[in-house]
């Protein structure tokens, strides 16, 4: 093999596959089009140390940003590659760095050659193979030949970064600059530490993205979902609390309505730490059911009785509920269980019976044991990995802060009028009980058959003057641009990704929201205020971590990452949940001990990715896993990919989300067919359990 031939086959081992592109925490999109424009800032400071030391402190840093054991960084004109595989400790990191650039160096070929014969795919920003450079006075940058996001020189005690200000304010490249200082001063201090165990965070950043940005404490007290309903009948026994249609009811009129059914509930076993079952038409029946459940102690469990019945009968069958409230309709097509009675809401004997109920408050007498903030509120169950859904356990400690956000964050009391839209198997429903039942407003439940995008949604929440709303982002995409939403109500989208298109069209003269929250940490978590002339391909911002509730970027260490920089996110706070019910595995995978909380405090791993902003407000940038979001509901491919599996006709399968239109994302299913299997004569068998 002649010389040329030789350096070229070195190349195209070192470089296949293609290095990857090295996440940066940039502050914009990049570019259609990469820009030209360049800006320095310069830090003074930085220690002294051989050249192949600083190039490896800034590889290190590099692979923290990116959470990579492959980088790629131009230097000298060429591409050197490092691999930081088998965690590496720094001084051998530096041996590693060192080698992979002498053998650049002793294969020396011109980038534009490179890119000719190994045609890589250009970085976004515009580079070939990489695009971050590094240069010391040794070895300048000189004339780069292709653009670099960030070019970065140490020499004589200074750093100075380049870097692009479309992508980058100045405020972060000073940030990029002090986390190398960080970083390098620690590998020199300690080189037998492993490299991806240097700290790049300063004091003051450290202290910003732990205890400064989640300074969260509110004035509500904790308490229960009844107490906290019990001081706005009080307050205000004859306003009216609760609207479904042309039916209202008073705070009284709830109350007492929910007494009778508690009553009832407590007589057939509610209580502490037991569950009821609700499967219920949208009504005012199904709020009072809500009410009395919470009233007797025990914790509901919503049914869809749209669900195929296999998933109810496994709700019912793992949670056990001690009854289920439901309608002569609805009964005929549950399945039986022992030890659930059912108590049909309209038939005769149960009007009756409610009639002679008491219509006081229950006490804790008659719930066999006290009520607290510890105890079970409700049950949702999520979508699971496993191919069966999962029980989280829901307790009335998340209360005060919902009670807290809705009046610091949107200035709900009496005067607001709350529409009620979520399907009660949802957990935003809770929200909805809060914010309408425990402000001293009014909860305005919308019938079932308005649940779609059209005129007639709008034209109820007109009429009922609503003041504020919780609608999912795939509604309001498809509401046609001629219905028009009460134009001065709070607006709040979330449980899936919101766009700049949509905020662009809902936010402009009323407050709007992005919200944020999973099942696990009671409803809501963090609340981003949306400007409405945000730019087309920018990322809405989830915002900032609610009352009574901390958030974590955290990386898989639980190491608090750089602001800019791709996380964990990791909840902390008053809501988080119990767990999830009759899985003590699960519950101790994903509810961990808070290392920075008192003793015995916990994080939830939410295995969405987010990083902080500069500013202090969070962004969504996708999940860990698999799990994906569709009309607000978590959908865990693999459950569904389970049941397609059971099929005999079926193979192999993936499933995934589709977005073919904006705003209408669907589950489509890609499915091998078993060739050894006879064909099935009745081709839609089945299609119930798969729906």
């Amino acid at each position: 093999m002649c010389g040329s031939e030789e350096v070229l086959a070195y190349w195209q081992r070192t470089l296949t596959p293609l290095p990857l592109e090295i996440p940066l925490p940039v502050d914009r999109p990049y570019p259609a089009r990469p820009a030209t424009a360049r800006e320095t800032r310069t830090l003074s400071g930085v220690p002294d140390a051989p050249d192949g030391v600083l190039f490896a402190a800034f590889v290190a840093l590099l692979a923290r940003y990116g959470q990579a054991a492959d980088v790629t960084v131009g230097h000298d004109g060429l591409p050197v590659r490092v691999s930081l595989a088998h965690e590496p400790v720094f001084a051998e990191l530096v041996r590693r760095v060192e080698d992979a650039r002498q053998e650049a160096e002793a294969h020396r070929l011109p980038l534009e050659m490179l890119a000719e014969e190994l045609r890589p795919r250009p970085t976004r920003g515009g580079g070939l193979f990489f695009n971050a450079v590094f240069a010391t006075a040794a070895r300048p940058a000189g004339d780069l030949p292709a653009p670099a996001d960030l070019l970065w020189e140490v020499r004589d005690g200074l750093a100075q970064v380049t870097y692009a200000p479309g992508l980058f304010d100045a405020d972060t490249a000073d940030r990029l600059l002090a986390h190398y200082r960080t970083l390098l001063t620690d590998a020199l201090d300690r080189p037998d530490r492993p490299a991806d165990r240097l700290a790049p965070l300063g004091e003051r950043e450290y202290r910003q993205v732990v205890h400064d940005w989640n300074a969260t404490g509110h004035t509500v007290p904790a308490g229960t979902w009844p107490a906290l309903f019990a001081d706005q009948v009080r307050a205000r026994p004859d306003a009216v609390a609760l609207v479904f249609e042309d039916e209202q009811l008073t705070y009284a009129q709830l109350d007492e309505r929910a007494n009778r059914l508690a009553h009832a509930l407590l007589a057939r076993g509610a209580g502490p730490e037991r569950i009821v079952a609700l499967a219920l038409p949208r009504s005012t029946d199904l709020i009072v059911a809500e009410v009395a459940v919470l009233k007797s102690g025990a914790a509901y469990l919503p049914i869809d009785h749209d669900y195929p019945a296999d998933r109810i009968a496994y709700m019912l069958g793992d949670a056990a509920p001690v009854c289920v409230v439901t309608t002569a309709e609805t009964v005929r097509d549950l399945p039986e269980r022992d030890g659930t009675a059912p108590l049909v809401l309209d038939s005769p004997d149960t009007a009756a019976e409610l009639a002679a109920r008491p219509v006081h408050d229950p006490t804790d007498a008659d719930r066999g044991a006290p009520l607290t903030v510890r105890g079970a509120a409700y049950v949702i169950y999520t979508s699971g990995s496993t191919g069966r859904p999962k029980g989280v356990v829901l307790a009335h400690s998340g209360v005060a802060k919902l009670v807290a956000t809705q009046s610091e964050r949107f200035g709900v009391g009496p005067h607001s009028r709350v529409l009620q839209f979520a399907s009660p198997s949802f957990d935003v429903a809770f929200w909805d009980l809060c914010l309408g039942l425990l402000s001293g407003g009014r909860l305005v439940v919308v019938p079932a058959e308005l649940r779609v995008p059209a005129a007639p949604l709008a034209a109820y929440a007109h009429a009922h003057g609503i003041t504020f709303m919780i609608l999912p982002p795939a509604l309001l995409s498809a509401l046609p641009d001629d219905v028009l939403l009460p134009p001065t109500a709070t607006l709040l989208a979330g449980t899936e990704r919101v766009s700049p298109e949509l905020v662009g069209r809902y936010a402009r003269g009323r407050m709007m929201f992005n919200a944020y929250g999973p099942t696990e940490a009671t409803t809501n978590s963090t609340l981003g205020l949306c400007d409405p002339d945000i730019p087309a391909g920018a990322i809405v911002p989830i915002g900032v971590p609610d009352p009574g509730t901390r958030a974590y970027v955290l990386d898989a260490r639980l190491r608090p990452v750089p602001v800019g920089v791709t996380g964990e996110l990791h909840l902390a706070g008053e809501g988080l949940a119990r767990g999830y019910l009759g899985r003590p595995g699960l519950t101790a995978e994903r509810f961990v001990a808070d290392p920075f909380g008192a003793p015995g405090e916990r994080l939830y791993r939410t295995g969405d990715l987010v990083r902080w902003k500069g500013d202090g407000r969070l962004e969504f940038l996708g999940r860990a896993d698999a799990q994906i979001k569709i009309r607000g509901f978590r959908i865990e491919p693999g459950e569904i990919e389970s049941v397609l599996r059971g099929h005999p006709a079926v193979d192999q399968v993936t499933v995934i989300a589709r977005e073919d239109r904006p705003g209408d994302r669907r589950l489509a299913a890609y499915v091998v067919p078993a060739l050894d299997t006879a064909r099935e004569d009745d081709p839609d068998a089945l299609v119930e359990e798969w729906r």
